[in-house]
């Protein structure tokens, strides 16, 4: 039998992680980073992104599947690429 409190809501969406690798200064460096990123990691279990921060620093980031084992495997990938991902919380995106 099922583990009582596993019950999804179905009303409920989860919201996005964001696992933000890096932050860089220069757009460039941040597009490479991100373009090695989207070679190694599945496209049906993330997409990477960069994102300006307005304060002369570009992030690189990570949006893997609202799925918690497709998180943490794609935590673990990017640890074992290197990187020190810290995940961060967004709200769910809007439509």
């Amino acid at each position: 039998s099922d583990a009582p409190g596993l019950v999804a809501n179905p009303l409920v969406r989860p919201a996005q992680a964001v696992l933000q690798v890096t932050a860089v200064s220069s757009e460039v460096q941040a597009q490479k980073i991100a373009d090695e990123l989207s070679r190694v990691i599945s496209v049906s279990d993330a997409r990477v992104r960069v994102e300006a921060s307005g304060s002369g620093l570009f992030r690189v980031q990570v949006l893997p599947q609202t799925d918690e084992s497709v998180i943490q495997a794609v935590t673990n990938q990017l640890i074992e690429l290197g990187w020190s991902p810290q995940r961060l919380i967004a709200q769910s995106e809007q439509k």
